[in-house]
């Protein structure tokens, strides 16, 4: 989205609102690196392998 301008260099969404676990996304660039981040309300545990 930030290649394509459809967001700019700071970003920010909001998500779980829908499942009673409302959060917010923030995206920063920053010489040309993406960084991501916000707080977060565990809902799920657990343990993932690749």
């Amino acid at each position: 989205m930030i290649d394509s301008q459809i967001a700019g260099q700071h970003y920010s969404a909001a998500q779980g609102t829908a499942i009673g676990c409302e959060g917010r996304v923030h995206v920063d660039v920053e010489d040309g690196t993406i960084w991501g981040g916000g707080n977060v309300m565990s809902c799920v545990n657990g343990e993932v392998q690749f």
